[in-house]
């Protein structure tokens, strides 16, 4: 009886190690979400915003009514807490690292996270879904601009945000 007993208790103990060696693999203890940023501010701070462009959001459609079409995750924050922000359909440029250049295109969207034109209430954000008309992978974008007006790009500095596995799986 001693010897079941004890031979019960090696496999429930092999067991736990298998579970915990497994959830170890299967769970990623930190997970990195890389993306790219900027601050635009003015000295008077009239303009006042910061910009994400969250391009591992990246997800390709394959639409038979509106066309094939990359979209990307973008985040425009007002930190002026007493004037609105007007987003007037800028445009972001990205570079790959085999030296190609494109940029998201104006859609006919008026409302919603498709809208190329819109207004940030003072201290909110907006998170809008870029159009591109390209296949691309994520991992060979280079470097990402902003064009606010006809002759003024703002490069974007590229970040990446760690999360524990437990932060991930919560958040």
């Amino acid at each position: 009886m001693k010897t079941k007993r004890s031979i019960l208790i090696f496999m429930v103990m092999v067991a736990f190690l298998f579970i915990s060696v497994g959830y170890g693999y299967a769970v990623p203890q930190e997970v990195k979400e890389p993306y790219f940023s900027q601050v635009v501010t003015t000295p008077d701070k009239t303009l006042n915003f910061n910009i994400f462009v969250f391009h591992y959001k990246y997800r390709w459609v394959e639409s038979p009514k509106e066309g094939n079409y990359s979209t990307i995750s973008m985040v425009v924050q007002n930190k002026n807490q007493t004037k609105s922000l007007k987003w007037e359909d800028y445009k972001i440029y990205f570079l790959l690292k085999d030296g190609t250049l494109f940029h998201n295109y104006t859609t006919v969207a008026k409302t919603g996270n498709y809208a190329c034109k819109y207004t940030v209430a003072p201290g909110k954000q907006h998170v809008q879904l870029i159009c591109i008309a390209k296949k691309f992978k994520v991992s060979q974008v280079e470097r990402v601009w902003v064009k606010m007006t006809h002759f003024n790009f703002i490069r974007m500095l590229y970040k990446s945000k760690t999360y524990t596995a437990s932060e991930y799986v919560d958040r």
